[in-house]
């Protein structure tokens, strides 16, 4: 168990929380780009469901990376 008084764990899990957030974009954004771009091939739709989805995707990494963002800052304050 990690002990939530020891100021470089606190650090630590900080830092790790600011790192994934733009693993979180970078993911968001290529899923909904490959998965529009697959959908367009096997339909015929070019680029409509590429950019549709590739909107979604990176709407929800924002929102996502947000609630993370939120964590993180609330963990920082107890610093």
């Amino acid at each position: 168990m990690v002990d939530n008084s020891d100021p470089r764990a606190r650090r630590t899990r900080v830092l790790a929380g600011l790192a994934g957030i733009p693993t979180t974009l970078t993911i968001g954004a290529l899923l909904g780009f490959f998965a529009g771009r697959w959908l367009d091939t096997r339909f015929g739709t070019e680029p409509w469901l590429q950019l549709i989805l590739l909107g979604l995707g990176l709407a929800s990494a924002v929102r996502t990376a947000h609630r993370q963002l939120k964590r993180v800052s609330k963990e920082f304050d107890k610093l």
